[in-house]
């Protein structure tokens, strides 16, 4: 998938490889690498491309999709966001989330 975040990274990458980037960068680069990492980036671009799939349905016309999809795919793809921000900001230990 060609997302904005994976060309994002792909910079990341060829700054790395070509020695200009700050050590927070290679940092972040690190984190990127780490398998929960990688899989929340993965369900995140999944949620993005479902969300922009039903939003472009919906504004097409079609019956297919409900306001209900775009609804549940909106906040899957805040759950995602949600979930990637807490792994890079929080580290790699999984969080149980409760309902309240």
């Amino acid at each position: 998938m060609n997302s904005p975040l994976s060309h994002s990274i792909t910079e990341f990458e060829e700054a790395y490889e070509s020695h200009s980037i700050t050590a927070s960068e290679e940092a972040y680069l690190r984190q990127l690498e780490h398998p929960e990492v990688k899989k929340a980036l993965l369900q995140l671009d999944s949620a993005q491309a479902k969300h922009d799939s039903v939003s472009r349905k919906l504004a097409m016309g079609s019956s297919a999709v409900s306001r209900d999809d775009l609804s549940r795919w909106e906040s899957e793809l805040v759950a995602a966001k949600a979930g990637l921000v807490k792994l890079l900001t929080w580290g790699y230990e999984p969080v149980e989330l409760k309902p309240d």
